[in-house]
């Protein structure tokens, strides 16, 4: 059932072929714990792109991590639906949107729509990149699903968001953010 984009997507050597969960580029040992989560949660997201309707690796901008998977519930008719987006954690320096899709099944239940969002880390891009990333990325989210306003509201908070620090974001500031 999962829909993968239709637009060349670029790996982390900037070579164009599709991206997938195997083809994620590989990132230092964080801990023993940390590495067992980051394996089971890429083990449920592959099950939930799977099993969900959705369209990966949406680019926001022209590096590789700068990308959206988007999960849509199974009823196409519905319309004016809140979105969640989901920036992953990772300290600035490790994680994939891939790690979050595991959450899609049951937001997409409710019915809303799910993003998972992804942003270039460091050491390679310093602070305030990542952020700059993440603004960015919610900006864009906003224009993927303005083309069909009627079938997509913008939410009224961000949700669950590690230690990348956009938890609780109120849309509602996005200009002063952004702009």
């Amino acid at each position: 059932m999962a829909k993968a984009s239709a637009t060349a997507r670029l790996t982390h050597d900037r070579t164009s072929v599709p991206m997938s969960f195997d083809d994620l580029p590989p990132q230092p040992p964080i801990n023993i714990r940390a590495d067992a989560y980051a394996a089971t949660a890429l083990l449920l997201s592959r099950f939930a792109a799977a099993t969900t309707r959705c369209v990966l690796d949406v680019p926001y901008g022209e590096d590789y991590w700068q990308r959206l998977d988007i999960y849509l519930p199974g009823d196409e008719s519905l319309r004016g639906l809140p979105v969640f987006v989901n920036i992953h954690g990772g300290g600035w320096t490790h994680g994939y949107k891939e790690w979050m899709g595991l959450n899609a099944p049951v937001i997409t239940s409710f019915p809303a729509v799910y993003v998972s969002l992804s942003y270039r880390l460091a050491p390679d891009h310093t602070f305030p990149t990542p952020l700059e990333d993440c603004l960015a990325g919610l900006v864009a989210e906003g224009g993927v699903h303005g083309r069909d306003r009627e079938a997509v509201d913008r939410p009224s908070e961000l949700g669950e968001g590690g230690r990348a620090g956009l938890e609780r974001v109120d849309l509602r500031t996005w200009p002063d953010l952004v702009g």
